[in-house]
């Protein structure tokens, strides 16, 4: 996966996470995931104040964050047509993502840094959880 999928993310497909349980996963189960450190602040990265090539055409995106909601806004610019996109996405702590999988009775399993196994630390990028039902 890529991209902070966290709770709010998994609940807004289908539910609370009890839902996961005896549906998509058997007892024992696991469910993985990944939330991306929001003290890194990886999103200040996203915003660009001039339009930047990609694949085809360009992209100038913007980015405002409240609390722990980042909205992005990305406008594409292709041969003369223009899109706009905008997401908002949520980057909760590690006390609000551990909180919650214990509030809906999931076992946490294993933690990892980044995408090498590495170590949580204040500095991960990312934090990737291994949830059993």
């Amino acid at each position: 996966m890529t991209g902070p999928l966290n709770l709010r993310h998994v609940k807004r497909l289908n539910g609370p996470l009890s839902w996961w349980k005896g549906r998509a996963l058997r007892p024992g189960g696991h469910l993985a995931f990944e939330v991306r450190n929001q003290a890194i602040e990886g999103w200040r990265q996203w915003a660009t104040s001039e339009p930047r090539p990609i694949s085809q055409g360009t992209i100038k995106q913007s980015v405002q964050q409240t609390d722990d909601l980042v909205t992005h806004v990305d406008e594409y610019l292709l041969e003369g047509k223009r899109w706009v996109t905008s997401e908002t996405l949520r980057f909760p702590s590690w006390q609000c993502v551990t909180d919650g999988l214990q509030a809906e009775h999931f076992r946490l399993v294993d933690t990892w840094g980044d995408w090498a196994s590495g170590p949580v630390t204040d500095l991960s990028p990312e934090w990737i959880f291994l949830a059993s039902a």
